[in-house]
């Protein structure tokens, strides 16, 4: 048998498979001890501390320590994808949460969309998982509802969905607690 010689290919080959093995560990070293970050918009202060209070719960429960989770205000749902892409590289996932009650004009479905698409444009540009808390109401009834921590708190299930992708990034399989 012959026996193979090495060529500058190969060995550039080799080089850009050590440079990716070190750049994994890098990543998940850092997801080992995630940092979360949770923006939130104060707009309507009630449900934005219930919503906030729901994801801290799932991220207490799920060993995430208090020192790792950031939390930023927003005045609205609008000022929450600046926020996020301030601070992308900060954080291994972050949190968005807030709350918008569709009044007698447009502005509802125009704030709704523009911002939803910005964190899912964001989210898929840099790869960070951003559970979206972000919940639109009919009226200030429903956003009680759905941000009610004795409920399905939609903050709560923001949390884990980020940590779902976290992990899914982390190669891991494993449910995270309710």
């Amino acid at each position: 048998m012959k026996k193979k010689e090495f060529n500058d290919k190969d060995f550039s080959i080799i080089k850009d498979l050590d440079l990716s093995i070190a750049k994994r560990e890098t990543i998940f070293n850092r997801l080992k001890n995630p940092k979360i970050g949770i923006v939130v918009s104060s707009y309507y202060a009630d449900i934005a501390r219930d919503l906030t209070f729901g994801a801290a719960e799932v991220l207490k429960k799920n060993n995430i320590p208090r020192k790792n989770i950031i939390i930023w205000n927003a005045p609205g749902i609008l000022e929450i994808p600046v926020m996020i892409a301030k601070n992308i590289h900060s954080c291994s996932a972050f949190i968005a949460l807030g709350c918008v009650i569709k009044g007698e004009t447009p502005h509802f479905d125009l704030i709704s969309k523009t911002t939803i698409k910005a964190i899912m444009d964001l989210s898929i540009k840099y790869k960070k998982p951003i559970g979206n808390g972000i919940i639109t109401c009919l009226n200030k009834k429903q956003a009680a509802e759905r941000s009610d921590r004795t409920k399905k708190n939609k903050g709560g299930e923001a949390a884990r969905a980020a940590l779902s992708v976290l992990g899914g990034f982390k190669g891991e399989t494993t449910q995270w607690s309710t």
